[in-house]
């Protein structure tokens, strides 16, 4: 995949009007994550395919990798709170032909895989999460 063609779908999907509460860069940042999570996980392997739950855990390990202790604050200005955001923006690449999907796939396979809050605090500020809520 282009650049270009990633902003092309981008472009497209901003423009459906659909998940506004989502900022552009959230669909990039999914897109990085997902690449930095394949060459790190699935480098060896023939199947580079992820189940929900497995992106939404590689997409959190990134998070923090990346952005530290402020991992949920930097998602959350993107638009991302929870799990099923991840779906959203997933499926919303997938229906412009970015991403693939087997046939056992569904965006309900990212509803309530965990509480991303807690799981990006709780890693920096075991004690602070139940204050944070």
């Amino acid at each position: 995949m282009n650049d270009q063609s990633f902003d092309e779908a981008i472009f497209r999907i901003e423009k459906t009007g659909k998940n506004q509460h989502l900022n552009i860069e959230a669909f990039y940042f999914l897109r990085d994550a997902l690449d930095a999570s394949t060459l790190k996980y699935k480098k060896d392997k023939k199947n580079k395919h992820f189940t929900g739950a497995e992106l939404c855990d590689a997409i959190a390990e990134y998070a923090l990798e990346n952005y530290g202790h402020l991992a949920y604050f930097v998602l959350s200005r993107m638009g991302i709170t929870k799990t099923e955001d991840f779906g959203l923006i997933v499926y919303a690449l997938i229906n412009e032909g970015i991403f693939g999907k087997t046939a056992e796939d569904k965006q309900s396979d990212f509803d309530n895989v965990f509480d991303l809050k807690e799981k990006l605090y709780n890693p920096m500020f075991p004690n602070t999460i139940n204050q944070n809520k």
